[in-house]
């Protein structure tokens, strides 16, 4: 950044790292850089939107969330962001689409995002998909060996099995 001020990819990366070491005013502003720079950059929009939703400011994290989806629709990490902040703001049919694209564009193989599947899905009130899709993270999660995954798994399952048997 001394040397290029002007590189938005640069003030990018510096934002991300911000944001993983627990400084996201500083990462906030990183962000904006990058975006004052080139406005139509996917990954700073879906970084500075992830950062304000989870900051709990989803109206202005969403729309960048949106645009992000939008330039690069491919983006796991867009669409799991989006889903999140979506379901998180009390919105889950509208995250449910984005939570299953991520989750065919992961080929479904990472079980934290069958995991928010799941739970988007309880949100909707499919109590029958929250639970499948949470058993198969359940079995994903024990095969790597995710003990802490695992037991999280276990409860939120015993939690939808519960809600379903109050449903019959």
């Amino acid at each position: 950044i001394g040397l290029s001020p002007d590189y938005p990819d640069a003030h990018n990366n510096l934002a991300s790292a911000l944001a993983q070491i627990g400084q996201a005013g500083d990462a906030g502003i990183e962000f904006r850089k990058a975006l004052a720079l080139r406005p139509d950059y996917p990954e700073a929009q879906a970084g500075l939107g992830t950062l304000l939703t989870l900051g709990g400011r989803f109206s202005e994290g969403i729309p960048l969330l949106l645009k992000s989806v939008q330039g690069r629709p491919q983006s796991l990490t867009a669409r799991m962001g989006l889903a999140i902040a979506l379901s998180e703001s009390g919105r889950p049919h509208e995250a449910l689409p984005h939570a299953r694209e991520a989750v065919a564009l992961s080929n479904g193989q990472n079980a934290e995002m069958l995991e928010i599947l799941g739970r988007i899905y309880a949100q909707t009130g499919a109590t029958a998909d929250a639970i499948a899709w949470t058993r198969k993270a359940l079995d994903m999660a024990a095969q790597a060996g995710d003990q802490q995954l695992v037991a999280e798994l276990r409860a939120q399952l015993a939690s939808y099995e519960a809600s379903a048997a109050r449903l019959r």
